[in-house]
């Protein structure tokens, strides 16, 4: 599982720096600063360790599973709110962020 898991975790944040530095007016402000500087320290952090334990432990691959799955539930909420910002529900808004 890892041969598939390392390579679509570190190929997904590299596609997303890219994507962030390529094309930095489609993305909010805020979110582009926060999944910067969250993206370059995961890339650090997770390259690190695997350069220094080499294999993830099965705990690692369960963390990063999650990690990404995260995202999907995350970026559900923003395309919520850019779809229409002026019209957002704000309490149902601020509900969704709760669960994040």
């Amino acid at each position: 599982m890892i041969r598939t898991l390392r390579p679509i975790y570190f190929g997904y944040y590299m596609w997303t720096n890219i994507t962030m530095m390529a094309k930095p007016h489609v993305f909010f402000p805020v979110f582009r600063l926060f999944y910067s500087i969250h993206h370059v320290v995961s890339f650090f952090t997770t390259g690190t360790w695997a350069l220094v334990h080499g294999d993830w432990e099965p705990y690692v691959v369960r963390g990063v599973v999650i990690w990404l799955t995260s995202d999907i539930y995350v970026y559900s909420i923003n395309t919520y709110r850019a779809i229409d910002p002026q019209n957002v529900n704000k309490d149902v808004f601020q509900k969704l962020q709760l669960g994040a």
